[in-house]
């Protein structure tokens, strides 16, 4: 049922992101939603993501909640509540100090035009506060992942993109700032009914319980999260770095004809991956109960099922890409048949690359990822700044698939290595068990 209500959630908010890019192109002007774009992958920098610690308190509430320790769930899941309100106040201290300097203005891609400053500004401060609060609020998709109940997020998510795509329709703003608040204001109502409804009804006896925060429950959640805190740091930046860097080097204009492509196949590719983010607190569970025969199962399945559907997107999206930007919004520039060719390479090894990142993740191997994961990171920013001054925005999914192919090389040898020496293993117990019965 996850799997379903993420696959029906990705292609409902991907309708929804689809519909707001020809509004947002048209009642806001290509170069401000360029700074609109540029301005959500500056905060997601900023904010890395959760900095691991959802991460670690997926991993940490499975394993507690599997040997029915009730008490260290709500100790664990208020210790994470804590530990995003500090983040979230950090995340706004830095804002405000980034809207009083130029670096901003650069960043954003907007020196050459003076009288979008203050607005962008504005918006990028408001994005600032909503972002913060909806980092603290999104615990309660952690837990309801921890729980296996993973359906109830994308239900709360799927509510969310329909209520800001109604929102745009209705407004159809030329403000930023208002913008800003019809895509951001649902889905912050949305995490606060889910919290209601997991915390109020469903789960009351798991209810966070703040008194039980203590050193311990931080070093639970942060065992896993000092790991997965690399890992996010190196995939935000490849998520996030390619729109600043374009706006920086080839003006805010141009983010667009990046971002759309780009936008497309992280729609196709988180798609893809709901077959996986299912498995991840699966296979927690699978290795307490140390089922080696049912992981190498559902790691081949993973992989069957999440390259079929990217492979069947990006070999799609690349014969129509023309006619679908052209069609969906004509004010929109369109890429060189290279960029999306090179862009789909990068995903379909993306993509590849997830089946090992959750494996590894759920099986408690988190320091494999906390160092292979910023060297990608590195070769990405490194290849895209050196490369776009001469291949333009193509040099995007160029970067794309160098640092996927190091990251690569490293996850993907010790997933195969840790498949295979646990698969003798599992023959040998057989062997030892059937001459034990002889």
């Amino acid at each position: 049922m996850t799997t379903a209500a993420g696959i029906t959630y990705r292609v409902l908010d991907a309708c929804s992101k689809l519909v707001t890019i020809p509004i947002a192109a048209r009642y806001l002007g290509v170069e401000q939603y360029g700074i609109w774009l540029t301005a959500n992958s500056l905060l997601s920098l900023l904010m890395v993501s959760d900095f691991g610690i959802g991460s670690g308190l997926l991993n940490a509430v499975g394993a507690a909640r599997t040997q029915g320790d009730d008490g260290e769930v709500r100790a664990l899941t208020a210790t994470a509540y804590a530990a995003f309100g500090i983040l979230a106040v950090l995340l706004l201290i830095g804002v405000s100090i980034l809207c009083r300097t130029s670096l901003l203005v650069h960043w954003l891609g907007i020196e050459s035009a003076p009288h979008l400053i203050p607005s962008a500004k504005q918006c990028f401060f408001l994005l600032g506060i909503l972002v913060s609060s909806a980092a603290v609020l999104n615990v309660i998709n952690f837990f309801a992942l921890a729980l296996q109940e993973g359906y109830l997020e994308y239900i709360a998510q799927i509510a969310a993109s329909v209520s800001s795509l109604v929102l745009i329709l209705l407004f159809r703003t030329h403000s930023l700032s208002v913008f800003a608040l019809m895509t951001s204001l649902p889905i912050i109502a949305a995490y606060i009914a889910l919290s209601i409804g997991l915390f109020g009804f469903r789960y009351r006896s798991l209810i966070p319980w703040f008194g039980g925060i203590s050193r311990r429950c931080i070093g639970l959640i942060w065992k896993d999260s000092s790991r997965l805190l690399m890992a996010q740091i190196a995939d935000t930046l490849i998520s996030f770095t390619s729109n600043i860097l374009v706006a920086s080097q080839l003006g805010a204009v141009h983010v667009p004809e990046v971002s759309v492509s780009l936008q497309t196949m992280m729609i196709c590719s988180f798609v893809s991956c709901m077959f996986l983010l299912p498995l991840w607190p699966a296979y927690v569970e699978a290795k307490v109960l140390q089922d080696w025969t049912w992981i190498r199962r559902a790691f081949r399945t993973g992989v069957l099922r999440s390259m079929g559907v990217i492979l069947l997107a990006t070999t799609v999206y690349a014969l129509i890409y023309r006619t679908f930007i052209h069609t969906w919004s004509a004010q929109l520039p369109i890429p060189p048949l290279s960029f999306v060719i090179y862009l789909d390479v990068w995903f379909l090894l993306y993509v590849w690359n997830k089946n090992f990142m959750v494996f590894l993740n759920g099986l408690g191997y988190t320091r494999v990822r906390a160092w292979a994961a910023p060297l990608s990171a590195i070769v990405f920013v490194i290849s895209v700044r050196a490369l776009l001054p001469r291949f333009g925005v193509t040099a995007v999914g160029l970067g794309g698939i160098a640092s996927a192919l190091s990251e690569a090389a490293v996850t993907n040898t010790w997933s195969f290595v840790l498949l295979f020496s646990n698969s003798r293993k599992t023959a040998t117990g057989i062997e030892v068990a059937s001459a034990a019965q002889r």
